[in-house]
C-alpha cells in the first residue's frame, strides 16, 4: 500500500507488528550494529493517549553511530549528530578499497504491561555526489530508514537509495518520508533507525573516484493510534 505525498517519492506503508515475512533478512548494511539500552525511551513516559514524540525536537538522537575502512589507495570518513545530521565519505586514489557508514536514530521501549499502536515515521532531506571518470563506476551509495525490534525483528524498511544498479545521477538531492503503522508490545524496545553508507574498490586501472552522501536535516515521529 503506497501513497505519495508532498515529497520527492514520499512513501505510505502499513506493517503490523512482528510481520517479518518479506522484510527479515540477514542483516544489510547499518542493519547489524547492537545499540545499548541507554540510547533507548520509555514509551509511557514520553507519549500518552493522542500524543506524538518527534526526534529531535522532544529529545536528541540516542543513535550516532559511524563506521569506516580503508585500504591501499583509499580514504573514508563519516560523521552522525544527535541534532539528525550526517555524513559519509570515501575516495580511491589508486587500488584498495574505502567504505563509510553512519547510523542516527533512536529507542522507544514499552514499560506497560499492554501493546501500544503507533505511526512511526520518518522524514529526511539528503544529497549524494559522486565525482569520477564516467565509464568507471565500482561504487555503492545506500541510503534507508527501518524499525527493528529488540528480538531483532525486522518490523519495517524502505530504501532512499538503492545501494545496487544506476544512480540517478553523479549529484542528486531529495525530500523523503515514510510512514509504518506497527504495535509497541509490552516490555519490548524499538529502534528506528537512518542507516547510510558509501562503498567503493579498485583493482588499480581505474582513475581516481570519490563518493559521498550527506543527511542535512531527519526528523523521526512517534504518535499513538
Amino acid at each position: 500500500m503506497m501513497q505519495h505525498n508532498g515529497h520527492t517519492m514520499g512513501v505510505y506503508a502499513v506493517v503490523a507488528a512482528g510481520l517479518v515475512a518479506g522484510c527479515a533478512g540477514s542483516g544489510g548494511y547499518g542493519e547489524t550494529v547492537r545499540f545499548t539500552a541507554r540510547a533507548q525511551s520509555r514509551a509511557d513516559e514520553v507519549l500518552s493517549s493522542g500524543e506524538r514524540f518527534s526526534v529531535p525536537q522532544d529529545a536528541k538522537f540516542t543513535i550516532t553511530e559511524t563506521q569506516r575502512r580503508s585500504e591501499g589507495g583509499g580514504s573514508a570518513e563519516s560523521t552522525a549528530s544527535a541534532d539528525g545530521t550526517a555524513r559519509c565519505q570515501a575516495a580511491l586514489s589508486g587500488k584498495g578499497l574505502a567504505s563509510a557508514e553512519f547510523q542516527i536514530g533512536h529507542m522507544l521501549f514499552n514499560g506497560e504491561d499492554k501493546p501500544l499502536p503507533v505511526t512511526v515515521s520518518c522524514d529526511c532531506k539528503f544529497a549524494y555526489e559522486i565525482q569520477r571518470d564516467p565509464a568507471h563506476a565500482p561504487e555503492m551509495i545506500g541510503l534507508k530508514f527501518y524499525v527493528k525490534d529488540s528480538n531483532r525483528s525486522m518490523l519495517g524498511r524502505e530504501v532512499f537509495v538503492a545501494p545496487e544498479g544506476d544512480l540517478a545521477a553523479a549529484r542528486h538531492e531529495s525530500h523523503e518520508a515514510v510512514t509504518f503503522k506497527l504495535t509497541l508490545e509490552p516490555g519490548m524496545a524499538y529502534q528506528m533507525v537512518l542507516a547510510g553508507r558509501v562503498d567503493l574498490n579498485s583493482t588499480g586501472d581505474e582513475p581516481p573516484i570519490s563518493a559521498s552522501l550527506d543527511v542535512s536535516q531527519c526528523t523521526m515521529t512517534v504518535s499513538t493510534n
